[in-house]
């Protein structure tokens, strides 16, 4: 978390921070659990799309409880990097809430000679956290070709028998991010605002910052800080107290 030197930072910045950090440690305990599942009875030869597949029904198991355990949560799961016995295949283990609140499976473009092809390996959440190792998050975007809904996405790196393998993911809705976000926001006594590394407003308690819009320049009197916990560059832009 970057603040002015010498200055503690605000509550409203703190339980945004305890937010991210908390979500990602969350995220990360599935993993760890993805990870071993998939290194108990496979080895570091073993083409990801056999492991992904001899596993699937443990994996399904453990989205399902996070999924209990986060009812924000719209969808879960483990992708992987392409198939190099399946022609450069993906491989995508996902599960999402339908109608019904029931958890399934979701089924993707995954061939990479269709139409319809989801290229996710060129994504920004599959390429900041494979790539690079970090934690991330991404959006709002609607997820083309993918879940085609309007989403957060939250990535860690998976790595198996010493060797990244692929990334653990959770997506949220913009409508239930909004939701957990907002009342956060909304106890600090002045305007308040999460806004992304350029500046584009993701949540706000205050009309003079309107979801969506960009904020180019701070009106006097307002502060930016930076959330560290959340991996991408996001910040918490405050405004004087009445």
């Amino acid at each position: 978390m970057s603040t002015t030197p010498g200055t503690a930072p605000l509550p409203v910045v703190e339980a945004v921070e305890s937010w991210f950090g908390t979500a990602f440690s969350h995220l990360a305990s599935m993993n760890e659990d993805f990870c071993a599942l998939l290194e108990h009875g496979s080895t570091a030869s073993d083409d990801v799309s056999r492991v992904a597949r001899s596993n699937r029904d443990g994996l399904k198991k453990r989205v399902r409880r996070y999924l209990r355990e986060h009812p924000r949560a719209d969808g879960a799961g483990m992708i992987f990097t392409r198939s190099a016995e399946g022609g450069g295949r993906g491989v995508i283990e996902w599960w999402e809430r339908d109608s019904t609140h029931d958890v399934n499976r979701y089924s993707f473009g995954v061939d990479p000679t269709a139409d319809r092809f989801y290229d996710y390996e060129k994504l920004e959440w599959f390429t900041k956290s494979f790539g690079a190792g970090s934690h991330w998050v991404t959006g709002p975007y609607i997820d083309y070709l993918g879940v085609d809904k309007y989403v957060m996405t939250l990535t860690v790196q998976s790595v198996v028998h010493g060797h990244p393998i692929g990334v653990a993911a959770v997506d949220i809705t913009m409508d239930d991010f909004e939701r957990e976000l907002l009342p956060v926001l909304r106890e600090h006594p002045g305007p308040a605002a999460l806004v992304t590394s350029h500046g584009s407003v993701l949540v706000s308690s205050t009309s003079r910052f309107v979801v969506g819009d960009l904020v180019e320049a701070l009106p006097p009197g307002f502060t930016s800080t930076t959330i560290a916990s959340s991996g991408a560059p996001l910040a918490v832009i405050t405004g004087p107290t009445p």
